[in-house]
């Protein structure tokens, strides 16, 4: 009785493993491509945003604390989490760095 429990127990988990794995790979074929959009999304809001502060700050506009702080935040989620190396990251060490 208890050998035939846990078979069941055993096969009801052997079951259940293999469906999350197919259920898993469905859902990833769903959204991996919209998680894709949605980064090349943010990638060039960031960019947009950024081109726009430097420029400002290029030309001499003046930006609070708050403005900067909320930049820098910007610019190291384009850099740490987008993988964003560009231009971007030379115009951001000319004119908020002093250069280096």
């Amino acid at each position: 009785m208890i050998i035939g429990i846990s078979g069941v127990i055993l096969g009801a988990g052997v079951i259940t493993a293999f469906l999350k794995k197919h259920f898993d790979n469905i859902v990833n074929k769903i959204t991996k491509p919209i998680i894709d959009r949605i980064d090349v999304m943010d990638k060039n809001q960031c960019m947009n945003y950024l081109i726009e502060f430097l420029a400002d700050i290029k030309n001499g506009v003046h930006k609070s604390e708050y403005q900067k702080a909320r930049a820098h935040e910007v610019y190291e989620h384009y850099k740490e989490d987008l993988h964003g190396n560009s231009y971007i990251k030379e115009q951001w060490e000319v004119y908020m760095k002093g250069g280096k």
